[in-house]
């Protein structure tokens, strides 16, 4: 079964998240929005048989860790942080 990581914000930092991402312009809105978009995503995973995980993305530290691995704050960096959370969680539990 295949694992995927899915970068997850809050409702308190997601206006920062939009700020600090250089597409956050293509972010919904609101939130609300936004988690609408995020839960039906993660639905269609789950019904392809993908475990899901939800990978908090805390906008200082993101910000911080696209700047040490020399990345845009964009779509491309979110998956990648969020596969490499994803693997660092399964391989903890195995």
């Amino acid at each position: 079964m295949q694992s995927v990581g899915l970068p997850w914000y809050t409702a308190e930092t997601y206006p920062v998240i939009r700020d600090v991402m250089s597409d956050g312009e293509d972010f919904p809105a609101s939130y609300s929005d936004w988690l609408s978009e995020a839960e039906r995503e993660r639905r269609r995973l789950e019904c392809r048989h993908a475990i899901v995980y939800r990978i908090p993305v805390d906008p200082k530290a993101f910000a911080a860790w696209c700047r040490v691995n020399d990345l845009r704050p964009d779509a491309a960096a979110r998956m990648l942080f969020a596969e490499k959370a994803t693997r660092r969680m399964c391989r903890k539990s195995a």
